[in-house]
């Protein structure tokens, strides 16, 4: 191993070695060859890029898809003094010039961007400027349609290849199939890659999944029973995130919501009172957790499924990095498979209906056959939808089939509606002092918009003038007056974007929708959904389940998930003897007596303790076991 690598790494990270896994990729990396790794969550996949190319001449660029990701991983490598900067929609255009200047003149080891940036011309050209030593793909699996978060941007990687000679690329990604892992190295053109693939057995990681129609109380119970123990609950709605951790609030827990929608203070605010304990749970939408290395994480729960198992993997994958137990718990109903289904038939609207679509947008702003190409205009989609009597939902998918079809171009986002949010420590004062004016208001926002006081929430101005039985204006005035006085903050709906025709409107809007991003994208969400199904469904050991769903030919049974913890039957005459026993010796807590325990061991301890309870042998207070 070279020694400048070892040096690096304990200059910046503390530790004298690398992992086992990550050797072998760091010297690929160092040595220029085109690399594909596959790592498991929580491998330590960006060390083996980092490490390179702080060590190597030159610029690093890092091709990283979520904005809070690269935010987390530049500050993480400000605070080890490592040189690093990002680029992305959030960064003034001023900043963005220093940065690339800075980039040009070699200040940095690494440069984070978000794929979108290469869509732009003068963007590819300000890299031609910069001493690039690599390209760093991150969550390579991004590049691939049948990969889980396809984001067609990815694929401009290879324009940024052309403007240098023989400059390497380097692939990382958690989970890949082997269809994903082909699509990748031919997409980026990978040449003769080493490639390295680990399984993503994790021995210390229980899975589990139950079918359950009362989730929320199964979700409360299992939090409750976990009291102090840091966890992650995913559900897949910014509504759920509000609703879920108010109600683990109500009943004595430190949980705070998380989805993408939230200011950035409140998402930045709740990360570091989580990896800092002070709040216990954290309830999010798959935003949360990317680049963020909490080691002691004991349990990951899931609402429902997510869309794939990829990206369950992913997320489950953030509990136990610390190398202890952890848990990692599925809940599905067959309801919500039913309407994951119904949601993927929704988001691929009939042709003929996106073809209707290109053409009221066409009828809309004006624009006749062969003309209108390249032809900007503002948008706001609820005008549009009102005047054109289309239905929002069905408009919006159809929208998005005809920007990834090339037709159209759209701002990133195209309707913001007006949010409010209601300070927590300010609003009862003021409803309790009755010379205040516009109390009526506030009282209505905080009974019809749930955990307004939590973040940024939608509200509509016209909804409330209804039920108040006042003009929109006057509905206006009185949410400006409640932010002057410092009740709230308010953010008018803004609907200045921007939707861009990028052809020629075609003689009798003859357009055509790919089979690759319509009958294939929807075949292959199905194919996904498919897949995380069959995993709850499955009887099997769940990492051998996982493990041949990604391609490797695994045998060993991991001997802790539900399925291989259920697959013996539980000796009741020992365990009773134990669980009495350590009653015996001293005052016990519950959850020690469940510790280390199979699902099926724990549900016997659980109605041994009732029993024993009720014909007064022991008495259960607080969370803690003792004789009578």
């Amino acid at each position: 191993m070279n020694q400048k690598l070892l040096d690096t790494l304990l200059q910046y990270w503390g530790y004298s070695d690398f992992r086992e896994s990550q050797k072998s990729i760091v010297s690929s990396v160092l040595d220029g060859k085109d690399t594909f790794a596959m790592l498991p969550t929580g491998g330590g996949k960006s060390i083996c890029f980092q490490v390179p190319a702080i060590v190597r001449d030159g610029v690093g660029l890092v091709i990283s898809p979520l904005i809070s990701l690269m935010e987390d991983q530049v500050h993480t490598l400000k605070t080890k003094g490592v040189r690093a900067e990002c680029i992305h929609s959030g960064v003034s255009k001023q900043d963005q010039e220093r940065i690339l200047s800075n980039a040009a003149m070699n200040k940095f080891n690494l440069l984070y961007i978000s794929p979108e940036k290469l869509d732009s011309i003068v963007f590819q050209q300000s890299l031609q400027h910069i001493p690039l030593s690599m390209i760093i793909v991150d969550e390579a699996h991004c590049i691939s349609q049948w990969g889980h978060d396809f984001r067609p941007a990815y694929r401009k990687i290879l324009t940024v290849r052309e403007y240098f000679d023989k400059l390497q690329i380097v692939a990382f990604t958690a989970t890949a199939t082997k269809q994903v892992q082909e699509d990748i190295i031919f997409n980026l053109d990978l040449k003769n890659p080493s490639i390295f693939l680990s399984s993503l057995v994790r021995s210390n990681l229980k899975y589990q999944a139950l079918a359950k129609e009362d989730r929320i109380g199964y979700i409360l119970k299992y939090c409750l029973d976990h009291p102090g123990q840091s966890g992650i609950v995913y559900v897949r709605n910014r509504k759920a995130t509000v609703k879920f951790a108010r109600l683990l609030s109500e009943q004595g827990l430190a949980a705070k919501p998380y989805h993408a929608g939230l200011d950035a203070k409140i998402k930045s605010s709740t990360q570091s009172d989580w990896i800092g304990n002070k709040v216990q749970i954290v309830v999010a939408t798959n935003a949360f957790g990317m680049g963020i290395d909490k080691p002691d994480v004991r349990f990951v729960l899931h609402y429902e499924s997510p869309p794939s198992l990829e990206e369950y993997i992913q997320e489950a994958g953030r509990a136990g990095r610390d190398g202890q137990l952890a848990e990692a718990l599925l809940l599905y109903s067959s309801g919500d498979i039913i309407s994951k289904k119904d949601k993927i038939k929704t988001s691929f609207p009939d042709k003929s209906i996106v073809k209707a679509v290109y053409k009221a947008l066409c009828e809309f702003f004006k624009v006749a056959p062969g003309h209108g190409p390249n032809s900007s205009f503002l948008f706001d989609l609820s005008t549009f939808v009102r005047e054109k009597q289309l239905p929002i939902i069905t408009t919006h998918n159809s929208l998005q089939l005809l920007v990834k079809a090339g037709y159209i171009h759209m701002s990133e986002s195209y309707f913001k509606p007006s949010t409010v949010w209601i300070y927590p420590d300010s609003f009862r004062s003021f409803l309790n002092d009755s010379r205040h004016k516009h109390t009526e208001l506030l009282s209505l926002m905080l009974r019809k918009y749930d955990g307004i006081y939590f973040d940024f929430t939608r509200i509509r101005e016209k909804d409330l003038a209804t039920t108040l039985g006042i003009s929109v204006a006057e509905v206006k005035q009185g949410v400006m007056y409640l932010e002057l006085n410092g009740i709230l903050e308010y953010r008018e709906e803004n609907s200045n974007a921007f939707l861009t025709f990028v052809y020629k409107r075609p003689a009798h809007d003859s357009i055509i929708i790919p089979k690759a991003i319509f009958e294939d994208r929807k075949q292959i969400m199905y194919d996904q959904l498919m897949g995380v199904i069959n995993y709850g469904a499955t009887k099997a050991c769940r990492q051998l389940y996982i493990d041949r769903h990604f391609g490797f030919e695994n045998n060993t049974r991991c001997g802790i998930c539900d399925n291989c913890t259920n697959a013996y039957d539980v000796d009741k005459v020992m365990l009773k003897e134990a669980i009495m026993a350590s009653i015996r010796e001293s005052s016990s807590r519950v959850i020690d007596l469940l510790k280390d325990m199979s699902i099926d061991e724990q549900e016997y301890i659980k109605k041994l303790l009732k029993l024993w309870e009720s014909e007064k042998i022991i008495s259960i207070k607080q969370g803690r076991v003792s004789l009578l």
